[in-house]
């Protein structure tokens, strides 16, 4: 499922950024499943608490460093705008603020806001699946 995501993100142009930290937690995700099979080291809750962990990250935590990526990248001059808005005439053009902001911060903003819609069935399908695995894994730990 995160192979799917992964994916998703590199089709719709996400930012670099983000696409290198989900693909750093891709790895290590994959990195903490080989050591758990190659070592017998672990017990078989601690598999699932690891598990859990990740699943909760690609669940929740990944969505919420996007909005604050996208937060923290977004910039705009307010001051410049209030100024605008004092000196045009009401019900002019000029009021939408989007014109006063700079249109690659807007399009970084969109993109990586519009990775945490669902666009499409396959999106609805994998983050309820996301969700669901987490809640198992929860689950499975409270047990």
């Amino acid at each position: 499922m995160q192979t799917i995501v992964l994916l998703q993100l590199l089709n719709r142009g996400s930012p670099v950024e983000i696409v290198y930290c989900y693909t750093c937690f891709v790895a290590l995700n994959s990195l903490s499943c080989a050591t758990n099979i190659f070592s017998a080291k672990f017990s078989a809750l601690t598999e699932v608490l690891i598990d859990s962990i990740f699943d909760l990250s690609a669940a929740v935590l990944f969505p919420i460093i996007t909005l604050v990526f996208c937060s923290y990248n977004f910039e705009f001059d307010r001051d410049v705008y209030l100024t605008y808005l004092e000196k045009l005439v009401p019900g002019s053009f000029e009021h939408t603020a989007r014109l006063f902001a700079d249109q690659s911060e807007i399009a970084l903003f969109r993109v990586s806001f519009d990775s945490l819609r669902f666009s499409s069935r396959l999106d609805l399908v994998v983050r309820i699946a996301l969700n669901l695995a987490f809640c198992y894994r929860l689950e499975r730990v409270m047990e």
